[in-house]
């Protein structure tokens, strides 16, 4: 079992990476998902984003979202023993 996150200030390259390792590995089984974004609640997030909302409301999106991604898609992929790569997991935000 092994979770892979990419991590970085916006602009450096994550995505770009994220995409790449998609083509290179499409055929091991990994699965590819990313923060925001892999949960219907991340899809508010990024909707939140773009509203400029109140900064704590994002916050807590942001949160539930984590949540959200490691209880429906990181777990149970780990615990089939399904490698996981993230484009952006919590440490993105600190970056």
């Amino acid at each position: 079992m092994v979770l892979i996150t990419l991590e970085g200030i916006d602009g450096c390259g994550k995505s770009t990476l994220f995409t790449s390792l998609q083509n290179s590995l499409s055929d091991t089984g990994t699965v590819f998902t990313r923060e925001p974004g892999a949960t219907w609640i991340g899809a508010q997030v990024r909707r939140a984003i773009a509203e400029e909302v109140d900064p704590i409301t994002e916050a807590l999106l942001f949160t539930a979202d984590h949540a959200a991604h490691i209880e429906s898609v990181i777990r149970p992929s780990l615990a089939r023993g399904v490698p996981v790569i993230s484009d952006r997991y919590p440490d993105s935000r600190y970056a």
